[in-house]
């Protein structure tokens, strides 16, 4: 099927008077241009606001418990879901989910 249609373009192209550079320039492929990269998001540095929080697995609360934060732990704000937040913590090297009221 492919050979019909490069045959077919090729009988056009003659008939039209294309020269043989012309010809080249109709298969010379182009480069395909790389998409632009994302923009990053802005990381943010919190405080655990409460006496305790569960940084968990996942953005829900029946979610996996990672690990219990004390009251003004560091966190760096990676992504936002709703009302949660996926965040590094500094101090253990973990990452996991919090609800945005419990940081300030």
């Amino acid at each position: 099927m492919k050979t019909r249609a490069a045959v077919l373009i090729v009988a056009v192209l003659c008939l039209s008077g294309l020269s043989a550079c012309s010809l080249k320039q109709v298969f010379k492929r182009k480069p395909v241009e790389a998409a632009a990269p994302a923009e990053p998001q802005v990381s943010r540095v919190q405080a655990v606001a409460l006496a305790q929080a569960n940084l968990r697995q996942g953005p829900a609360q029946d979610s996996d418990k990672i690990a219990q934060l004390a009251q003004g732990a560091k966190v760096i704000q990676l992504e936002k879901r709703g009302d949660w937040i996926r965040v590094y913590v500094p101090d253990t090297g973990a990452t996991g989910w919090l609800r945005v009221s419990v940081v300030k």
